[in-house]
């Protein structure tokens, strides 16, 4: 994104403000080499910053004049987390199981999977158990994919199934639940995934619920519960590396049968 401003405006010595929204984007590559006025302004907002954020940015801006703004006031109350051991065939039941009950109390639900395949199956699957939904995928038109949102926050259906696509920029303070139906494949992911509920003018006891059902899984779900107990931000990992790292961590109470559901809850600081 910052890279896609360079180009589009070249010429910035007249600059004053410059605000990147949702700076987690755009920071593979580093921008070619840009002045602006010492009295430029920039504010960088985002619920996860990219590691790489120093290194792009310090021969743009003095990084020691950048001030973090992150304090308990600004953010919503903790919101449970849920981590349940679930079996890939038994999804589907712990779905209607999960889902039936918020329909029938009107609790604006999104669904979150990793791929569109999966996505537009969960649609089908909760639409022929005469559920009513909607959902949202990346490959979707934009007139299209507005339409289906305006659905779910005008509360004419309380079920949205989505993709990461919907993991960002969807502000609205009905969600109640979110539901991971697959775990992300990244920490970062999961905080944005998180973020959809339990926002600030929110209604209360706001729940993210997450069916675990690999090895692997289990071991991203570790590093967040680590990070929780010692009150520190989750770190930016994804699955592959977690596989990578065979450092002893303290086990989570999740049962490893698939054909069993074992649970465990906290709350999150994202």
């Amino acid at each position: 994104m910052f890279s896609r401003f360079c180009k589009l405006c070249p010429q910035t010595t007249n600059v004053q403000f410059v605000k990147l929204q949702r700076c987690y984007l755009g920071f593979a590559q580093n921008p070619d080499e840009t002045k602006f006025p010492s009295a430029a302004q920039f504010t960088l907002t985002s619920a996860t910053m990219p590691s790489r954020l120093q290194e792009v940015l310090q021969n743009i801006v003095n990084m020691d004049s950048l001030v973090q703004v992150s304090s308990d006031k600004l953010h919503h109350v903790l919101v449970s987390q849920k981590f349940m051991r679930v079996g890939s065939s038994n999804k589907p039941v712990e779905l209607l199981k999960y889902i039936k009950p918020k329909v029938a109390n009107k609790e604006p639900v999104i669904v979150f999977s990793n791929s569109n395949n999966t996505c537009g199956w969960v649609n089908m699957f909760l639409k022929r158990s005469n559920i009513n939904t909607v959902h949202l995928s990346g490959t979707m038109p934009m007139y299209t994919r507005n339409g289906m949102y305006a659905d779910f926050k005008s509360g004419r259906c309380n079920v949205l199934c989505t993709t990461n696509a919907g993991s960002r920029g969807l502000d609205t303070v009905a969600v109640k639940h979110v539901l991971n139906f697959e775990f992300p494949f990244d920490t970062a992911d999961y905080i944005h995934r998180c973020g959809r509920t339990g926002r600030v003018g929110s209604v209360k006891d706001c729940r993210v619920t997450n069916f675990i059902s690999t090895p692997a899984e289990i071991t991203l779900v570790r590093r967040i519960e680590k990070a929780t107990r010692k009150m520190k931000p989750i770190p930016i990992c994804n699955i592959y590396e977690t596989q990578e790292d065979n450092t002893y961590e303290e086990p989570l109470d999740l049962n490893v049968d698939a054909n069993e559901t074992a649970e465990q809850e906290f709350s999150i600081p994202y």
